[in-house]
């Protein structure tokens, strides 16, 4: 495991806030954070079933906001988790268009 991995996985695995702010001062999912940081370690058998619930989380909530490109990526980076790249580019592609 890579230095610094165990502890950002025990971050996430136990702070209980629903949401963290990233770098970008935009708010995701803390679950986003902890699938990233089991993938990193190596533990897709964790990652996988946090991905898939966010997918299925983040396809209902833009639907409801299909036109803002930080929702859209919201949308594609769990798919680009869950292993689906086609999906996860075209989401990609369709925030990187919505934003010019």
């Amino acid at each position: 495991m890579v230095t610094g991995l165990p502890a950002a996985v025990k971050a996430a695995e136990t702070d209980t806030a629903a949401n963290w702010s990233g770098q970008s001062n935009e708010t995701f999912p803390r679950n986003l954070y902890l699938a990233w940081a089991y993938q990193a370690a190596g533990d897709n058998t964790k990652a996988k079933p946090l991905y898939a619930e966010l997918r299925t989380q983040m396809q209902a909530a833009c639907s409801k906001a299909p036109t803002i490109p930080i929702c859209i990526l919201r949308w594609a980076w769990p798919a680009a988790g869950w292993g689906s790249r086609t999906e996860a580019i075209r989401e990609g592609r369709k925030a990187i268009n919505l934003m010019q």
